[in-house]
């Protein structure tokens, strides 16, 4: 199960600086996706997609978790699946978690219900 880079909405390197940290790496020099076009994006996937095809054992799985973004502009899960599919990964289902608003987005720098990712959804790749 993995959540990718979700394009340019999240700085990974300035959010994940306590897991390098405990980890004894420096986040500000691990190369992160910091992707701003979705066709980039999806040209990068393919590499991952490729990767992940190779390494699935033929009964296997894949939970890929990614979001809406761009106040719902950009459905990630439309990307995935196409990207998917030309790697040869057949979509199985498509889980979507709402959740409420919680006070945990206050660590990410949300501090109001209008600027918020309330839901996430679960793609599952065969």
């Amino acid at each position: 199960m993995t959540s990718p880079p979700i394009l340019d909405v999240v700085d990974y390197k300035t959010h994940n600086w306590l897991r390098g940290w405990l980890n004894g790496a420096d986040s500000a020099t691990i190369p992160i996706w910091q992707l701003k076009k979705s066709d980039d994006w999806v040209a990068a996937m393919a590499r991952v997609f490729a990767e992940l095809q190779r390494v699935l054992v033929s009964s296997g799985y894949v939970a890929f978790e990614v979001e809406y973004i761009r106040g719902g502009k950009v459905m990630m899960e439309t990307l995935v699946v196409g990207v998917a599919e030309a790697s040869g990964h057949k979509p199985e289902l498509l889980m979507v978690n709402q959740q409420e608003f919680t006070k945990t987005a206050n660590c990410w720098g949300v501090s109001s219900k209008t600027k918020r990712t309330n839901a996430n959804r679960i793609i599952l790749l065969k």
